[in-house]
């Protein structure tokens, strides 16, 4: 009685602190504005900002960001100009080179990223409610110089003290919230504990991250001679590109999303639509974008707990399961920090694979029972429509169908023995119903896109309107994507070698050969196991199809790996986000694939700490390691977990005879 009394004392604290920092929040005069930048040649272009509304003893905070896409910048002025300096500007009193700027802006260089070279950042403070002028150059023209257009963007952040109070209290909030939680939680409760430590952490971190709006920046450490071995990858799409899209997609419609107007867009429409719901919410400040994008990630965590529930994990392998999907390095810093675009599509996956997963057939919407498998093409539709990459796992769903439907169709019938005619009817079955049902989803969802503009939509959704040919790939500056070939040429490969292999990395060959290799081991490991399984009749039916999904799990890290390494236009280490779930759930192979696991009813999978300890630093290593040499680890990572696989399932083969067999050098 007295913890709950203490827990609704702490709850009603957790709202009185979160709605006052809100409040501060909202009455904080604050203001981000990214624009697209295009200077044509011998042009000027005058930008005009109002810092500051009557409340003129604010303190106001400054932050300026303009960066260039363009190679060619060296007859370029920039100017930051009050509104005196600006009229003399304006009344052909002072020339621009002349004008005394408010505060002189460091110069970025980044000489690895030919169009990405040079930025121009500065922070200033003022208590003037003033007006604001960036004035910006381009002194190339037709008769001493080429003909040079340049483009950029710029980031411009009005913000006071407030700002950073505001969030400080609300993320202060949480903590009060997380006591009064712990303490209502029962001893056995371990599971609801880890879900709500995860969602607290998680929640900090994004507080923090919204902190760091005021100024996009990067930090980094200073090891010395090893430094330029370590790279996270700390991207600040958020800034630049998320909030930079949402003034030109409301000025010139969502329909014209695809139109070009809107820098480096490549994202099928969900995601940029759930972005601009948020953002159009009046009052509230502009981090509030970021929101789903975390709740997505949090969405995930629960969908694994109720896997883990559908497979009839034991509570204790559970909890350890959702302390290393909250906790891990990837999780933390790509998941709850970044706010980056990965965190959506993976959550309707994994919910795809959950339904996939679920003991029972149908699922009873009001009067309505919809098989699971439809569902399971409905929630995977939905994730290609926030990001293509969801599509690499359609195969995957149809052949977990139909290894499934011809698990079914041998019990009933009391065979192994299946035509081969049976056998392509399934597979049909499962292609054209369930492939259809997700094709049918995303259709719906981008048809608005397709009609108003087929060619621009599909340019943008399959190449972001740009190609990446041999020039593209060889490019292993900070920004671009990492390739497998980008190794080979940070090692100074001979250019036979790098560029051969980059032409077969162009016209999709190692994917291709990678993709099918993963497809056809999953189906043959699960074939042979499932059918040694029911030949043993010590083997309980239940477990079969557990194993289907174990095994799916397994060929589903696999299939991620690849797609990472063997994609022609490269990737980055963000996108390993999506190998956690499936990692987190087969973070003990040796315990899945034994055959102890499958005699134990109960189903209870030991994970010791050890085994938490070595995946959280074997993450932690791919997270910081070299981004120009991770795909190495990565490559011989999956060598070792098919490698080790290959004994699970020959080991399985000794279940035709019944033998008791032990461990894997029992054989």
């Amino acid at each position: 009685m007295r913890k709950t009394t203490i827990s609704k004392s702490l709850f009603f604290l957790c709202i009185l602190t979160f709605i006052t920092g809100l409040i501060v929040q909202i009455i904080n005069p604050n203001a981000f504005q990214i624009r697209q930048v295009q200077l044509e040649p011998d042009s000027t272009l005058v930008r005009e900002f109002n810092i500051g509304k009557e409340d003129t003893s604010i303190d106001y905070r400054v932050g300026i960001n303009i960066f260039f896409f363009s190679p060619h910048q060296e007859n370029i002025t920039i100017k930051i100009l009050n509104s005196s300096e600006y009229q003399k500007l304006e009344n052909e009193e002072i020339t621009l080179n002349d004008s005394i700027s408010i505060v002189n802006l460091s110069s970025v260089v980044q000489p690895e990223l030919p169009w990405y070279s040079t930025g121009y950042q500065s922070n200033f403070q003022t208590e003037d409610n003033i007006k604001l002028y960036i004035v910006l150059r381009n002194h190339y023209n037709t008769s001493n110089n080429p003909e040079y257009t340049i483009t950029g963007e710029y980031y411009l952040t009005f913000t006071s003290n407030l700002y950073d109070w505001g969030l400080i209290l609300m993320g202060m909030s949480f903590i009060p919230l997380f006591i009064g939680k712990m303490l209502t939680y029962e001893k056995e409760e371990k599971t609801k504990k880890i879900l709500t430590t995860g969602i607290f952490i998680g929640s900090e971190l994004f507080i923090i991250r919204s902190l760091t709006l005021i100024m996009p920046m990067r930090f980094g450490i200073d090891l010395g001679p090893i430094t330029m071995y370590l790279n996270y990858e700390y991207f600040t799409d958020f800034e630049w590109w998320y909030l930079g899209w949402m003034e030109p997609l409301f000025e010139n419609g969502v329909l014209n999303m695809y139109s070009g107007a809107l820098t480096a867009h490549q994202y099928t429409p969900f995601f940029l639509l759930t972005l601009f719901v948020f953002h159009q919410i009046p009052i509230l400040p502009v981090w509030t974008m970021g929101i789903p994008l975390f709740l997505f990630h949090i969405g995930t965590g629960l969908v694994i707990r109720k896997i883990c529930k559908e497979l009839q994990m034991s509570e204790n392998t559970t909890c350890k399961i959702m302390l290393v999907y909250f906790l891990n390095p990837l999780s933390l810093f790509y998941g709850a920090f970044s706010l980056l675009n990965v965190t959506p599509f993976i959550f309707f996956t994994i919910l795809s694979i959950y339904f996939l997963v679920k003991r029972k057939d149908t699922v009873s919407i009001g009067k309505l029972n919809i098989k699971k498998y439809d569902i399971a093409s409905f929630f995977l539709g939905i994730g290609i429509l926030y990001k293509q990459f969801a599509a690499i796992f359609l195969p995957i769903l149809i052949f977990s169908i139909y290894l499934r439907l011809l698990y079914e169709k041998r019990r009933e019938e009391t065979t192994l023995e299946i035509n081969i005619i049976d056998h392509l009817k399934l597979l049909a079955h499962s292609a054209i119903r369930y492939g259809i049902i997700c094709i049918i989803v995303f259709m719906m969802g981008i048809g608005p896109w397709l009609i108003h503009d087929f060619s621009g939509t599909i340019s943008q959704i399959l190449t972001g309107g740009a190609s990446f040919g041999l020039d593209f790939i060889r490019v292993t500056a900070y920004n671009n994507p990492v390739n497998f070939d980008s190794f080979f040429i940070a090692i100074d490969m001979p250019d036979v070698f790098t560029d051969v292999l980059g032409y077969l990395i162009i016209f999709w060959i190692p994917f291709l050969i990678a993709i099918g290799f993963t497809f056809y081991k999953f189906i043959k490991s699960t074939l042979m196991v499932t059918e040694n399984m029911q030949k043993n009749e010590e083997i309980e039916n239940n477990q079969i199809p557990k194993y289907i999904f174990y095994n799916l799990f397994f060929w589903s890290i696999i299939l991620v790996l690849n797609v990472h390494m063997f994609y022609p236009r490269g990737s980055y280490k963000y996108y390993l986000l999506l190998m956690i779930p499936f990692t987190v759930l087969m973070i003990n192979v040796e315990n899945v694939f034994s055959r102890e696991f499958w005699e134990d009813s109960t189903n209870k999978r030991m994970i010791y700490k050890k085994d938490i300890i070595s995946w959280m630093v074997w993450l932690l290593v791919i997270m910081i390691f070299w981004r120009l040499g991770y795909f190495i680890l990565l490559l011989i990572w999956e060598i070792m977990l098919i490698v080790k696989k290959n004994k699970y399932d020959k080991h399985f083969q000794m279940l035709r005879s019944g033998n008791k067999v032990t461990s894997l050098n029992a054989e």
